[in-house]
């Protein structure tokens, strides 16, 4: 009996033991809880309106009723009672199967619970004209439209074929930890009214769209943080695909107050971010560029569907042109930055000198400017701040100026400068553009910082934007220029400088390419300074050029007009005796260079006088350094150094080193092999390197004592750590011996 009985104790501490020890997976097909809408309703009312499903999954089908009691009413039902059971829709709209739910109470709490819809036909008899006999392939959605007036929250549940409509809330709507999937038509969640909005750390799937702010509520607080939207803005007829994005601003609502917080959130299949209907939700109250940048978007800020027939969006406004767009940013005054959108590969309309005069940065996303000069006006004309119109009563530029254009087609940029005020001028991947062409003006002094990056010049006749085919780069005022990665064709003069004012340019090219410039053919009217590039300084003027990785290609059968690939100096007959100084620095690129001093060419625009030009052909292999004296020289490799020299010994081979410009890094003359060192042995092995050596013979010495034999050694024990193998017996022994110890005390006592 004794032994039975711990045995029976024993079993249940194993039996014990292995429940605990269960994996969690042992646990993971205990089937959930399901139960119908009507169950759902219920349950709700008798947990006070806050309730917890724990899991449970409410799976319905919408059921046919009547509530019509009208005298004379034929039912669409037939004879007999047809009383709403709970399961069935109190409207239908569109897609949509509404569900009217909770009016007349307060707030409501729903957390982990499953929706799922299952479409099937149905009809509803109704007081009034939302009767009707619907098909399943009709109404495909279950809508629940939360008529409570109180908050709304929604945790960590799931909707399927779902959408959730907090209607009647104008408190506090909150979505926290919930999925939403295969919504068709429809965004997921739908006429949010509140004033206070929450929507976090939720997955949209497959829904027509994300989710809509609707409804007159002034707004004070909006965060929408860390959810996931896939293949959203798709599931729906394909001339509703793309049309409503991720969020939407209805033109109802005030914003102009609220707290607007969308960040951490991640899209893929697409979609545009926001479709933005709303004129109160200022660039201070929803940046879109501080929304790309504090969320992973797969598409663009804004749907194509915000514009409408407009095609530029600026501070909650949208114009139908971007020289009404520029027009709008002048007169509103702006103190930051001003951020214009354009709509994506739209067409902009026709531009002639686009007003500019603050900073400012053009997202083109690549839309483009169809007609006109296509260009920005810079400090040119007196513009009226009121009216945006020119004015004589009104102001140049008042301040320095920071403007930035981002991926806009066929865009240009032109001012003759009336202040000192600085312009720093960016263009970032604009295609096809016109040119960029400042001169001094009245004023010698403002300068003009230029950048181009990725972006290209097209002079050819059939190009669709087609550039300058004269000049496409032109400034005569004080600033750097900066070109990179920037493309020319069929222009007579690329990039033109004539420094005529004072104090130092620098010049930039970096691998940048010259297709069929300054040929004969379009250099007809520039053939005295036709060149891709030329640089000219007046006196007291400096400009430095450096030139990287550049290329000047032709054609075969087209060459240069003779001025060669770049152009240092004014030649013209009438150009001035004493001139400014003009460097050039250059590597990575091969070109014709010309130095050319007045009187080169004549009158009659022939050569009059070869000996005041030279030319010089540069190598991609030449470093070209810049010399004040002499507008620059050919590295002659005077200064010189040893590189990869290396030892012999006896084991590799040596190497006397290459002899290279300490410079530019030219290999001026290869080394020589060294052949390995002999072997230095001593009593049989290298002193150098170790090595054995193998035909040497060691003295033999006396034999020693044999060795008595020894005691036997001690077991080892595990290294200290070394006790994982002992880890799971020794459990199971202390845990039978804690049971045991306990039935032995108490038989004791």
């Amino acid at each position: 009996m004794k032994l039975l009985r711990r045995l029976a104790q024993g079993g249940i501490l194993a039996a014990l033991l292995a429940l605990v020890l269960l994996p969690s997976s042992a646990f993971a097909n205990t089937p959930s809880r399901v139960i119908d809408f009507a169950t759902f309703l219920k349950e709700v009312e008798n947990a006070n309106y806050s309730y917890d499903g724990q899991g449970v999954t409410v799976e319905w089908s919408p059921s046919s009723a009547c509530t019509d009691n009208r005298p004379g009413h034929t039912c669409l039902l037939g004879e007999g009672t047809h009383t709403p059971d709970g399961n069935n829709a109190q409207r239908r709209q569109g897609n949509n199967a509404q569900y009217q739910l909770f009016s007349g109470k307060s707030a409501v709490s729903i957390k982990n619970v499953t929706f799922t819809f299952k479409p099937a036909d149905f009809k509803l008899c109704m007081n009034s004209d939302w009767r009707g006999t619907f098909t399943a392939a009709e109404v495909v959605n279950a809508e629940l439209q939360l008529l409570n007036t109180g908050d709304v929250t929604f945790e960590g549940c799931t909707f399927n074929r779902v959408i959730a409509s907090p209607y009647s809330c104008t408190a506090k709507a909150s979505f926290i930890g919930c999925s939403f999937n295969d919504v068709y038509n429809n965004y997921a969640i739908k006429d949010v009214h509140a004033a206070v909005a929450n929507i976090s750390n939720s997955v949209f799937t497959n829904c027509g769209g994300g989710i809509y702010f609707e409804g007159s509520t002034t707004r004070t607080a909006i965060d929408i943080t860390g959810n996931t939207f896939s293949n959203v803005d798709t599931f729906a007829p394909e001339d509703k695909k793309f049309t409503r994005g991720l969020v939407q601003f209805s033109a109802n609502g005030n914003y102009a107050n609220a707290a607007v917080k969308i960040s951490g959130n991640t899209s893929t299949g697409g979609a545009g971010a926001i479709r933005q209907l709303n004129t109160s939700i200022s660039e201070k109250v929803l940046s879109l560029d501080v929304l790309l940048n504090n969320n992973s978007f797969d598409g663009s800020a804004l749907t194509d569907s915000s514009f409408g027939a407009n095609a530029v969006y600026y501070d909650g406004a949208y114009y139908k042109t971007l020289m009404d767009a520029l027009t709008g940013v002048f007169t509103s005054s702006p103190k930051g930055t001003a951020k214009v959108y354009c709509k994506p590969k739209a067409d902009v309309g026709a531009m002639t000198h686009g007003h500019v005069a603050d900073d400012m940065v053009i997202y083109g996303n690549g839309a483009y400017v169809s007609t006109g000069e296509r260009d920005l006006e810079i400090d040119t004309y007196k513009f009226n701040r009121n009216t945006g119109t020119q004015d004589v009563a009104g102001t140049f530029l008042d301040k320095d100026i920071t403007v930035t254009v981002k991926e806009l087609d066929g865009i240009a940029a032109w001012g003759e400068r009336n202040t000192a005020h600085t312009v720093n001028l960016a263009f970032e991947n604009c295609k096809n553009m016109q040119r960029i062409y400042f001169t001094n003006g009245a004023n010698p002094n403002g300068k003009i910082n230029i950048t181009l990056d990725g972006c290209s010049f097209d002079g050819s006749p059939d190009a669709a934007l087609k550039a300058n085919a004269n000049t496409t780069v032109y400034s005569n005022s004080p600033g750097d220029i900066f070109i990179k990665d920037t493309t020319f064709k069929q222009i007579s003069v690329a990039l033109n400088i004539n420094h005529k004012s004072t104090g130092t340019q620098n010049i930039t090219l970096d691998n940048c390419s010259f297709n069929d410039c300054a040929t004969p053919e379009i250099s007809k009217d520039t053939k005295t300074y036709g060149a891709p590039v030329r640089i000219v300084a007046q006196k007291g003027a400096v400009t430095n050029l450096t030139v990287k990785d550049c290329e000047f290609a032709y054609s075969e059968g087209k060459t240069n007009c003779g001025n060669g690939d770049i152009l240092l100096g004014d030649g013209r007959h009438d150009a001035a005796k004493d001139q400014g100084v003009v460097t050039l620095s250059m590597n990575g690129t091969e070109a014709s260079v010309m130095k050319q001093k007045t009187g080169f060419y004549g009158h009659d625009g022939q050569v009059a006088d070869e000996s005041q030009g030279s030319k010089t052909e540069i190598s991609k292999d030449d470093l070209v350094k810049p010399n004040v004296d002499d507008n620059f020289v050919v590295d002659d490799h005077s200064k010189t150094k040893i590189v990869g020299a290396k030892e012999a010994t006896c084991t590799s081979k040596g190497y006397t080193g290459d002899k290279v410009c300490s410079v530019c890094g030219k290999v001026l003359e290869h080394g020589k092999e060294i052949a390995e060192l002999n072997h230095t042995y001593e009593n049989g092995v290298c002193t150098l390197c170790g090595a054995k050596d193998p035909d040497y013979t060691p003295t033999k010495e006396p034999s020693q004592q044999a060795q008595k034999p020894g005691k036997p050694s001690k077991p080892t024990l595990p290294a200290t750590g070394d006790v994982a193998a002992l880890v799971a017996p020794l459990s199971t022994v202390g845990v039978a011996l804690i049971g045991y110890a306990a039935t032995r005390k108490k038989r004791i006592r």
